[in-house]
This record gives C-alpha cells, structure tokens and sequence, in this order.
C-alpha cells in the first residue's frame, strides 16, 4: 500500500512540476522579451517593431535570459550564416572562403580544469584546432565530425574573433541551426555592449565557411532533462517513503552494512556503465558525474529499503513477545518534526539496552521504570525485526 501511494504521489507530483514549469516558463518569456523590446529601443528601432538590427552588413536578433539563482542575467545575440547558401562551387574559390556542405553544431567557450581532466582520464572528447594557443584557451563542445569542426575553425580571423568575444566578457560562443550566437552575461543595460559584441560577431561569421542552407544536425534530445526531472522528482518523493517504511527495521546492524554496503557496490557498478556509455562526448565527464551523484543518492537507500522489505515481509517465523523494561526516554527535534525514542534493556544476549522510534501518542506514557512488551520476529534473512510494542500492564 505504502508503495502504491508513493508511485501516486511520484506521479502526481511529476505532473504538477511539469504544469507549472509551463506556466512559469510562459511568464517568464514575456518578461523576457519586454527587456528585448527596450534594448531594440536604446538602439534606435522604432517602437513595436520587431528587434532586427543591421550592423557590419548582417543582421542581429537577441534573446535576453533573466537571472536564476547563481546563474547571472544575460543577452544573446544571433545572426545567420547561411546568406551564400546554393552558390555554385566555383564561387566558393572566388571569395576564398572553404565550403562545408553540413553546419557543424560547436560551442565554444573558456577551458577550465574540469574539461582538461575529462580529456586526461580519456572519457570526454577532446576536438583540436591545431593552433596552440586558441586550444589551450577555448574549450570545443560538439559532437559533430571532427573533420567538419576542423574545417569550421580553420581560418584565423575567426578564431581571433571568438578568443576576443570571450576575452571581453561572452560566456560562449555557439554555431547551431539558429546561426552563430555569443552570450554577453550582466545585467541590462545591454546597448553599448551589443555593439561592440555585434561587430566582433560579424568578423566571426564573414571568416566562416559556406554552408548548404538546411542541412543541420537534428537538435539534442531533451531525454536528458526528463531524465534530470524525474531523478529530483524520486529524490522528493519515493527515496523518503522508502526511508519511512524502513525505519528502524531490524535490531542487527548487519543489515544496514549489506544494504547500504551492497548499495554502494552497485553504484559503483552504475557509475562504471555510465561512463562506458557516455564517454566520448564533450560533455561526457558533466553527465558521468550528473549519473553518478543521482544514483548516489538514489541506489544505496533503494538497496537497503530492499533488503530491509525482503527481511520483513518476507518473513514466516512466528512472533515472540519480550518483556522489558524502559530505561531512557528523549525526544529530538529537526527542522520541521520531532522524533520519540525509548531505551529499553535488551533481551539479546551480550546486549545490554534496545533504542526504539514510538509514535508521539504513545511517548506520553513512556516514562522510565515503565515495563514494555516488544514483539519481534527472526526475519528472513535472519536479522531480528520489531513487529510492534506495547506498555505492560502489571
């Protein structure tokens, strides 16, 4: 039963996430886009137009994301790439610009330690350019053919273009199906930066090859983030039933030490697929890392919750009353309940006292000296398991 109503309020709040995750996203955007439509107007667009700004000889368009917790605010500015599309194949060796029949998906962004240990333990894909300098700097993520990226970041006056994009503040520079972006982080107001941005963005896509217009790579799959959504979502609901139902669930601390032991073991096991599976991607040590702490959490209490409910419910032996007597008895408190605890002396041989969780109704009348009868079973894997108690009445 308790099971059922886990996977109910599992799905239930799954649901509930994911409306309001819309309604809020759909707010959000309209803010979003009110800070774009007075950027439009700092630069000059007349009122209620829509934001497409001529600059360098290519057009702009920006999309502004508002702050989020420790993620800054910031504007992205997007202008294609595509404007030479179809031209025919002598006009590619008349303008000197190399001609790449699929747009590769890249981004590129500042190096830092995690994307050099990634490439070091040999499970995160390491894409070079060949220019020293710019490969110790700027981190590729793509999983585009290498040869194709290669092609992409070929020219110099391109890749002195992005070094200075992130040099002056961009948090990336991206080529996708939308065109070629650069994220400028801070808060509003975004004019003067824009402008410098869009010039240097524009040096950007010119030094760019040619490419056939349409022929993209297909977005990435969102099963990431619903993989992401439904872990946090079992961390709120199902891993703290499974802990509710197993409270104290056996007097033998064996058990604890095969589950949450035999849990760590397996999630060993699940880190070691995750990261045979993932590997080879630039992103691959971000998302073994992702996978390995969700089953950290996920793996080592489902495992004990396992053992524990095999122990109980699977248990044939008969029950057996003890009779004790309270010793101690303290009440704890956290930060939204209190917990109830009793001492009584035990009735295992080489142990001197039990400590057992009660309801708040009964730890009214548990008071020292009083005698308790305990009623326990063998267990099936033979840990002994408190069925339940009652205060004696002689």
């Amino acid at each position: 039963m308790l099971l059922f109503l886990a996977v109910a309020l599992f799905a239930l709040l799954t649901g509930g996430v994911v409306a309001l995750v819309v309604f809020v996203g759909r707010a959000q955007q309209r803010a979003n886009l009110a800070e774009v439509e007075r950027l439009g107007r700092a630069l000059g667009l007349p009122e209620g137009s829509p934001f497409l700004v001529e600059r360098a000889g290519r057009t702009f368009t920006a999309r502004y994301a508002p702050p989020v917790k420790a993620a800054p605010a910031s504007l992205t500015l997007f202008t294609p790439v595509d404007e030479t599309a179809h031209a025919a194949a002598g006009a590619y060796r008349e303008s000197g610009r190399d001609h790449v029949t699929r747009r590769p998906t890249i981004l590129l962004r500042p190096e830092n330690g995690a994307d050099r240990l990634g490439a070091r333990l040999g499970v995160s894909r390491d894409v070079r350019t060949r220019d020293a300098v710019f490969d110790a700097a700027v981190h590729i993520s793509t999983d585009s053919p290498e040869e194709d990226v290669q092609r992409t970041l070929a020219a110099p006056e391109l890749r002195a273009a992005v070094a200075a994009l992130l040099a002056s503040g961009a948090a990336r520079v991206q080529l996708d199906a939308e065109g070629l972006s650069a994220v400028l982080v801070g808060p509003p107001p975004y004019a003067d930066r824009f402008e410098r941005a869009a010039a240097t963005l524009a040096q950007a896509a010119a030094a760019l090859p040619q490419f056939q217009a349409g022929d993209v790579p297909r977005a990435r799959s969102p099963l990431l983030f619903v993989a992401a959504l439904l872990a946090v979502t079992a961390l709120i609901t199902v891993v703290p039933v499974f802990a509710l139902t197993s409270a104290a669930p056996s007097l033998d601390g064996s058990a604890t030490l095969v589950g949450i032991g035999g849990g760590l073991a397996l999630w060993v096991l699940v880190t070691l697929a995750a990261a045979r599976g993932l590997r080879g991607r630039s992103t691959s040590l971000a998302e073994i890392v992702f996978v390995a702490v969700v089953a950290l959490f996920l793996v080592p209490p489902s495992t004990y919750w396992a053992v524990c409910w095999a122990n109980r419910e699977l248990d044939t032996s008969p029950a057996v009353d003890h009779r004790t007597r309270i010793t101690r008895s303290w009440t704890t408190r956290n930060k939204s309940s209190y917990g109830y605890h009793v001492e009584v002396t035990s009735w295992r041989p080489g142990h001197a006292t039990e400590e057992l969780g009660v309801p708040s109704s009964f730890a009214a009348g548990a008071t020292e000296g009083r005698g308790l009868v305990v009623t326990t079973h063998a267990g099936r894997l033979g840990w002994e398991w408190v069925d339940s108690f009652h205060l004696a009445t002689k």
